[in-house]
């Protein structure tokens, strides 16, 4: 479980590094001319946060939603039929039409 919490921040530093190396490649007057120092170092540090917020939190949900799932599914079907089926089917249609709307939108783009 700490592997999951450690493994984000790791990964979010290694960004911010290999962020730092790329900018430092690149011309002074690329900063001085055109850009403000400030706003590039603020939108890569928000856009750095993003990610990491999404790699530590958003993967714990997903993972935790396909553990939890299946077994209530299970446990309710045993329960009462009715009340699984209730819940499963709405649950599976919306995933699966948020797939298919999404390979759409990708369709369009391209």
């Amino acid at each position: 479980m700490m592997h999951y919490i450690v493994q984000p921040i790791k990964k979010s530093a290694n960004l911010r590094i290999d962020i730092a190396t790329t900018l430092s490649k690149l011309p002074l007057a690329y900063f001085f001319q055109k850009h403000n120092l400030s706003d590039i170092s603020q939108t890569v540090m928000k856009d750095v946060e993003a990610i990491e917020h999404a790699m530590s939190h958003a993967m714990a949900k997903i993972i935790g939603f396909i553990l939890f799932f299946p077994i209530m599914s299970i446990l309710m079907l045993v329960g009462n039929i009715y009340l699984g089926l209730s819940i499963m089917i709405p649950v599976v249609l919306s995933y699966s039409l948020i797939l298919v709307s999404k390979k759409n939108s990708i369709k369009k783009t391209i």
